[in-house]
């Protein structure tokens, strides 16, 4: 993308699919839906302890397995194939793959809270019921949230943006508005997008033992005895309406604008005066330049709970001020709580409502349990002219999202200045120091954090791994939030501590709703996960933990981190494998050049585990010999954990602060190939491919300083001597971080981007450390190259298994 180029385009729809419990299509969905019928039947899960009967939103006719599984011989998984449905329906509605269009400008982006997790839990039944020699590996290749993008763009052969937006019960609906960002800046022209999420035992007993459960059908704004868990996909194109013009496309509505934020109040309870949502509305509503003269009604979250229906009311009186006549509905009570899903699918019905000119009813509605000044829907649906439709997700951590839908017609939006983003703190933690002082020395004097471990009594034998320094929580987390938490959440607090200190940012009550948090992150709470999971095999539904299930979601660590320090601004997490931390990076640019925040810190923290060790090694992914990435004799990954923070401002916020700069972003890039599950693509150019957009966005800077990811995986090394070869410059200098610190999963580009922060700031490159092995023919001289030249521009890039690349340049201020 050009900087001068017109940054804020008008978003259109173009393809719509749908699979929910009220049918596995848009026209079941749609027909029983107007209706006003249900899909939520009573259905039983067995566990250790007992079956437990309740009434779910389960797809109760069987599913066809899509031909995808069996063409690339991957084992089916229910998540997957809920989303291979939606989209095969979306893509043809939308006859995209019968126009020509450039492959690295088509992306897809997904919103999931469980992605794999059933092929997860009948692995980690194998495992623990029958040892760990008797499991399936195949069944992990779809575990990872981002297994679900990679399979959707190599069913469609589609090689740009590929990213992952796991906040919980708004996945899907915050996954859209990303979508829709990097469309208006000119990133990509199209972009295949939705939200998917399958019944899970897991969340069943998750949110029993939250006593949040109601066995009968449930009764949002009503009785509000609890949720129905259901499951679901919703996927939509949607791309420029320039684009969709020019191919003479057929459209369906406006995605009009999006707004999110952050309650910063409780783990899973809302903000009980409605705030979070009223400002993730509002923000909605400005982004789509819209009135509330203009809106039709608001699809409402609507759960069924009593804290979350009271909290929505609240928010619908602030929110709608005088225009009490505007109507408030839920589709809960009709497919259930289809958790990251949820927000797509809703989005789905909110578009069919402005075309059939009518509003969807809350079924199940208790007349006389209610607030009588508010216009719901009971029951029966309405005819309307539809024109405009706000529908709103909330979710646990306090992420909240509102997305406006609007009946389409040409339109030119306003353009908004091209502005500079900077980054003006740092902070990290974990393998390579408690804290940026320590990584610089480990900088500075090529330090090796990597150590051999005891395997005995393991389930695995590898015995390399990212020692893990002691980390000084009780210096940046209060005793009684340290207790509530887990290690990977901890580990994002303590670097996000130090960055905002470092940037020398005071949260008040002024400016907290304009300072975001986006978080990226790998492996999530893994070991949460695992000892939940662990206790409900090995014991049954009783034994999961009301304490620790909130924990189990990705977004929780931001949630914490937020709450902590009073942050009510954007926020949202990003789970996409290696590229993690750099795609949370990309998402903060563009949310700051929209003008949704004045500044946001970007987190990631990724932990090592036994479980983590295990997956790897069961996949033939680490390291046989220790041999480190470049090497001759490389023969896989070497492990490590950590977490990085990064303050980025908008240059005119910084500079009225008087802050001290550490890098300015110059340029940026997402691509992908279509590689095997866990894989790369041999043959592919587009990582190379993404480095060339990135520095072309910058304006072609010469890069004195290159930071690789360097797996220590062949295919990957050799991808990406490729791309120094054929998208650097001959004499830039390259650094492979994960030599030192081995490769920390989604904080992997984190790493490598505070690496460049420390060459740009000392004009001195990271020190690689004793080379004692062999290396690849030619890495030595690459290697050896020492930036005698002044460090001006500086790159990072990180690879994802599945084939996903993100490159990012920054350099000094300009």
């Amino acid at each position: 993308m050009k900087k001068d180029e017109f940054r804020n385009k008008q978003i259109v729809i173009t393809g719509c699919g749908v699979i929910s419990a009220l049918g596995q299509n848009k026209n079941e969905n749609l027909a029983r839906l107007f209706a006003g019928e249900t899909g939520i039947k009573a259905n039983t899960f067995s566990y250790k302890d007992g079956e437990a009967e309740s009434s779910f939103g389960i797809i109760q006719s069987e599913l066809k397995e899509h031909p995808f599984f069996k063409q690339h011989n991957l084992i089916s998984d229910r998540a997957t194939n809920l989303a291979l449905i939606a989209a095969d329906e979306c893509i043809e509605e939308s006859g995209i793959l019968n126009h020509e269009y450039d492959p690295l400008r088509v992306g897809v982006v997904i919103g999931t809270s469980l992605g794999g997790m059933r092929s997860a839990e009948i692995f980690h039944t194998q495992w623990i019921e029958k040892g760990i020699e008797s499991t399936e590996a195949e069944l992990l290749r779809q575990y990872p949230l981002h297994a679900l993008v990679d399979v959707l763009a190599a069913n469609y052969g589609f090689n740009g943006v590929k990213n992952v937006i796991s906040t919980a019960c708004s996945s899907g609906a915050n996954a859209m508005g990303m979508a829709a960002d990097l469309i208006s800046a000119g990133i990509c022209d199209v972009i295949l997008t939705g939200g998917i999420d399958p019944i899970s035992k897991f969340s069943f007993a998750g949110f029993t033992a939250l006593g949040a459960i109601d066995a009968e059908q449930c009764t949002p704004y009503s009785t509000s005895r609890g949720i129905n868990i259901g499951e679901g996909a919703a996927c939509f194109i949607l791309e420029s309406a320039e684009f969709a013009r020019k191919r003479d496309a057929r459209i369906l509505g406006e995605f009009r604008g999006y707004g999110i934020s952050a309650d910063a109040y409780h783990a899973t309870a809302p903000d009980i005066a409605g705030n979070g949502a009223v400002r993730s509305m509002n923000a909605a509503m400005m982004n789509g330049e819209c009135s509330l003269d203009e809106l039709s009604y608001i699809n409402g979250h609507g759960t069924g709970t009593s804290s979350n229906d009271s909290a929505e009311i609240k928010a619908w009186r602030s929110f709608v001020g005088d225009h009490k006549s505007i109507p408030l509905i839920s589709n809960k009570a009709s497919i259930g709580h289809c958790m990251g899903a949820a927000g797509a699918i809703e989005l789905a019905f909110s578009l069919m409502s402005i075309k059939e000119k009518k509003i969807p009813p809350t079924i199940n509605f208790k007349e006389e349990k209610t607030a009588t000044e508010i216009n719901f829907i009971k029951n029966h649906s309405v005819e309307a002219d539809v024109k405009s439709v706000l529908s709103n997700s909330f979710a646990f951590g306090g992420n909240n999202c509102s997305v406006l839908l609007s009946e389409y017609k040409e339109r030119q939006k306003k353009q908004t200045e091209e502005v500079d983003i900077v980054i003006t703190g740092i902070g990290c933690t974990g393998t390579g120091g408690a804290d940026i002082e320590e990584l610089f020395e480990t900088f500075a004097n090529g330090t090796s954090w990597i150590d051999k471990i005891d395997t005995t009594g393991k389930d695995f034998v590898t015995e390399y791994v990212g020692r893990l320094t002691d980390i000084p929580y009780k210096k940046y987390i209060p005793s009684r939030v340290l207790r509530r938490i887990d290690k990977v959440a901890a580990m994002a607090m303590v670097s996000g501590k130090q960055a905002l200190i470092n940037a020398n940012i005071k949260i008040t009550p002024h400016n907290c709703t304009r300072i975001g948090v986006i978080y990226g992150t790998g492996t999530g709470p893994l070991e949460t996960i695992e000892d939940i999971s662990h206790k409900m095999i090995e014991t049954g539904r009783g034994a999961v933990d009301a304490s620790s299930f909130p924990n189990s979601v990705l977004n929780a660590a931001p949630g914490h981190f937020s709450i902590a320090n009073m942050l009510k601004g954007p926020s949202s997490t990003i789970s996409a494998g290696s590229v993690s931390s750099l795609n949370a990076l990309i998402y903060a640019i563009e949310l700051l050049k929209n003008n949704q925040a004045d500044a946001i810190i970007v987190l990631s923290a990724d932990e090592w585990n036994a479980a983590l060790q295990v997956g790897n090694e069961r996949l033939g992914l680490l390291t046989k010999n220790g041999k480190k990435a470049f090497s001759k004799d490389a023969t896989g990954m070497i492990l490590s954990q950590g977490s990085t923070a990064f303050v980025l401002e908008r240059k005119d916020f910084a500079k009225n602060r008087g802050v001290n700069i550490l890098g300015q972003i110059y340029g940026y890039s997402i691509t992908s190939d279509n590689g095997p599950l866990c894989g790369f693509d041999r043959d592919g150019t587009q990582w190379s491919d993404g480095m060339k957009i990135a520095r072309e966005m910058s304006g072609n800077n010469p890069i004195d300083y290159y930071a690789s990811t360097a797996y220590g995986i062949n295919i990957v090394d050799e991808k990406e001597e490729g791309l120094m070869k054929t998208a650097l410059d001959s004499d830039t200098a390259v650094r492979s971080i994960p030599r030192l610190l081995g490769a920390a999963s989604g904080s992997l580009g984190g790493y490598g981007l505070l690496s460049c922060i420390y060459a740009i700031i000392n004009n001195l490159l990271p020190n690689q450390g004793q080379i004692d092995d062999e290396l690849r023919p030619g890495f030595k001289e690459i290697l050896d190259r020492d930036g005698k030249k002044a460090i001006e521009c500086a790159a990072v890039s990180a690879a994802s298994f599945g084939g996903t690349y993100t490159s990012l340049i920054i350099g000094k201020e300009r």
